[in-house]
């Protein structure tokens, strides 16, 4: 039942969890290369690289109606990922949090920016701001991907450490006045507004200088991404 435009190119990989493996069959006939994950993941077997791959499938958000399939080649993805880092002054080794899932666009191109970088990748439950608090504040860390839900959130729960987060804080959608100046007040760092979508990747972010990044914005193209 899946539909791409462009299609996928023959031979790309789909990885098959084992419960369903019997797709492997449907796999082949569409064309692709499938791999059956392991069910110990330390048993090793046939490796992928992500960013050697020609490309993956995500899955819009359906703002406009049912998700629908789109191929997005991994040289897009890499280099709106890069473009992004770049923008914003993430440098070799610095370390990127999210909350959202891998499986989603945004989580692709920050797991795709992590490799580039090189640093570590932290994973956030979105609703444990204790674990959030611990997290921001270690200094491995330049980079936060955050919802305006949890941003606002961390600007007003208990303390129950020093309140630290990263240099650069993102955000993907519009955040209230009141919860863009709390968190700035209590951690002296702004929440920079961003813009991208699943077809595309990144469109523009917020890359100004801490004490110029402004609220109500979602900033400017980064490096190489054309603006229309």
């Amino acid at each position: 039942l899946w539909r791409t435009d462009p299609p996928v190119p023959a031979g790309t990989v789909l990885l098959i969890p084992p419960a369903l493996a019997r797709l492997s069959a449907e796999a082949v006939r569409i064309g692709c290369r499938p791999l059956v994950l392991p069910d110990d993941p330390e048993d090793g077997g046939d490796a992928v690289t992500p960013l050697r791959a020609d490309g993956v499938v995500l899955f819009s958000s359906g703002s406009t109606g049912a998700p629908r399939a789109i191929f997005r080649p991994m040289q897009a993805l890499v280099d709106g990922a890069r473009a992004r880092a770049q923008g914003v002054g993430l440098r070799s080794g610095d370390g990127i949090i999210t909350g959202v899932s891998l499986a989603s666009g945004q989580g692709l191109t920050l797991m795709i920016s992590t490799l580039l970088l090189g640093g570590p990748l932290g994973l956030l439950d979105p609703a444990d701001h204790r674990a959030a608090l611990v997290t921001l504040a270690m200094p491995e860390f330049r980079f936060w991907w955050a919802s305006p839900h949890f941003a606002g959130a961390l600007g007003r729960c208990r303390l129950t450490m020093p309140a630290r987060a990263p240099d650069v804080c993102l955000v993907s959608s519009p955040i209230p006045r009141a919860v863009f100046d709390a968190f700035r007040d209590r951690f002296g760092v702004p929440l920079r507004q961003a813009y991208s979508s699943t077809e595309t990747g990144p469109i523009a972010v917020e890359d100004a200088p801490a004490a110029a990044v402004r609220y109500g914005t979602a900033g400017r193209p980064p490096p190489g991404v054309a603006g229309h």
